[in-house]
């Protein structure tokens, strides 16, 4: 009940306000994810086991197990977020500064990995603890049950609310704003549907789209979460490649290029995230085809 009237709102914030006002909200709906660190701590954790596994993390060459790595990759270090990242700063002007854009970015990227980290922490102290298998976001929200005691699946769904908001709200504007440069197409939040019809247009195509599959009878949301996610991982490649060029290339970026330590991190990860992905392809195909057993 709550999709169409939050669709529309959200629709109306982003096509009639501005860019400042939108980015207020948003920043207002990340407080909830503070629920987190509270609630992996009073869950009690072994926090030395907590500690070796990040240091040595344990790795499985099992397609349930690379199907949730690759989704968690893909969730972590998201394609749209490198493209709309980019044009976020753009709208906001000219950028004079890089170094305090770089700043923004690395503390943006450092809160999204801690919190990401202390919802695995609270989950794996929890629901793993217990062998709950998550198929609902009423599974998922025991995870908070430490902190909220009977209030979890409150606290939850308001962490919910804010997660999808933000993502109703990013993932169409990334897509219009990646299509809009492509063209040449004027594009903006603060501009309206008559400055930026296509923009406009694309977002809020996209935002009906989204509203429509939440609404689909029968859907399994938390199996279409993670394959969607999956489906990030793997296109991640050919978005950092794309990107890392351009970072390196100086009639674009100037003096600004990608230093050797950016690129070798950089190129790193790419390695890494191709050699994965095509682990995963390589276990799953061999799996459809019956060569792994339990594939």
């Amino acid at each position: 009940m709550a999709v169409p009237p939050m669709a529309l709102l959200l629709w109306w914030l982003v096509t009639h306000g501005s860019y400042e006002r939108v980015e207020r909200v948003c920043l207002v709906m990340t407080l909830v994810f503070f629920a987190y660190p509270l609630a992996a701590v009073i869950a009690g954790p072994d926090w030395g086991e907590v500690g070796r596994q990040l240091v040595s993390p344990a790795f499985q060459l099992d397609a349930d197990y690379l199907t949730l790595f690759i989704a968690l990759v893909g969730t972590t270090i998201t394609p749209y977020m490198q493209l709309y990242i980019q044009s976020a700063v753009a709208e906001k002007g000219r950028v004079t500064d890089v170094t305090r854009v770089r700043l923004d970015a690395y503390a943006g990227a450092l809160f999204s990995d801690l919190i990401a980290g202390f919802i695995i922490i609270a989950t794996g102290a929890t629901l793993f603890a217990a062998g709950t298998k998550v198929e609902t976001a009423a599974d998922a929200a025991q995870a908070l049950r430490p902190l909220a005691g009977p209030y979890a699946g409150a606290l939850f769904g308001a962490g919910l609310f804010g997660a999808s908001m933000l993502a109703a709200a990013v993932l169409p504007l990334a897509t219009a704003y990646t299509i809009a440069e492509a063209f040449g197409w004027e594009k903006g939040v603060s501009h309206t549907f008559r400055e930026a019809p296509v923009f406009q247009g694309l977002y809020t195509g996209l935002l009906i789209l989204g509203a429509i599959v939440a609404l689909w009878p029968g859907l399994n949301v938390i199996e279409l979460l993670v394959y969607t996610q999956v489906l990030n991982g793997l296109l991640l490649p050919v978005v950092l490649i794309a990107i890392l060029l351009l970072a390196n290339d100086r009639e674009v970026m100037g003096r600004h290029v990608n230093g050797r330590l950016y690129n070798l991190l950089a190129w790193t990860t790419i390695i890494l995230v191709v050699g994965l992905s095509t682990i995963y392809l390589g276990i799953t195909v061999l799996g459809r085809l019956g060569i792994i057993a339990g594939g």
